[in-house]
């Protein structure tokens, strides 16, 4: 017969990354090396890559953040438009099906909520932020994660955005709000 494997629970800690002005719950100690997990994309060169990998479960829990600037370097200010732009972008690699991508709400900030699946299995869920004028993309899964994963979805709820400079830039009007990931595991339903 099979034998059944018992993970490990992770221990989570939180994460202020000061460069990126978020916390972040992490499910394992912060890796300073985590821009290598991350594919390259030579239009959007990210600021930072913070997050951590559970090897143990094929995982990654990934904040990628950069600030948007024009062709003379002055900060440019995207309408809500470039979220959808930036979801296409993360899962145009052909190994993945895109699942879920529909607006949301994070600290008053526009955002989308997205997954897409690996055609070898496993599903990523993910939150890209337009923050003013930087992008957070916080993407958490891997190869045996399926969609409501209570690790993921605690990671994607964890995550503030702590910069003041960032924070004063909420749309006029705007509550500080945050839409709860979709897909909350069974227990939390």
């Amino acid at each position: 017969g099979l034998a059944a494997v018992v993970l490990p629970e992770p221990t989570w800690h939180e994460h202020e990354s000061e460069r990126g002005g978020f916390r972040v719950d992490l499910p394992g100690d912060a890796d300073p090396d985590m821009a290598r997990r991350v594919k390259p994309q030579k239009d959007r060169k990210h600021d930072g890559v913070e997050g951590t990998n559970l090897w143990t479960r094929s995982e990654n829990y990934i904040v990628a953040h950069r600030d948007l600037k024009d062709a003379k370097g002055n900060p440019r200010f995207p309408d809500a438009a470039f979220l959808e732009t930036e979801v296409k972008a993360i899962t145009s690699e052909g190994s993945v099906t895109l699942g879920r991508n529909e607006p949301a709400t994070h600290q008053g900030f526009p955002a989308r909520d997205f997954s897409y699946e690996f055609k070898s299995g496993g599903t990523v869920s993910g939150r890209v932020v337009l923050a003013g004028n930087r992008v957070y993309v916080l993407v958490a899964g891997g190869q045996f994660s399926e969609l409501g994963n209570p690790n993921v979805h605690r990671f994607l709820r964890s995550f503030r955005i702590t910069d003041k400079k960032i924070l004063a830039m909420r749309p006029p009007g705007a509550r500080d709000e945050t839409d709860d990931p979709p897909d909350p595991p069974d227990d939390e339903e």
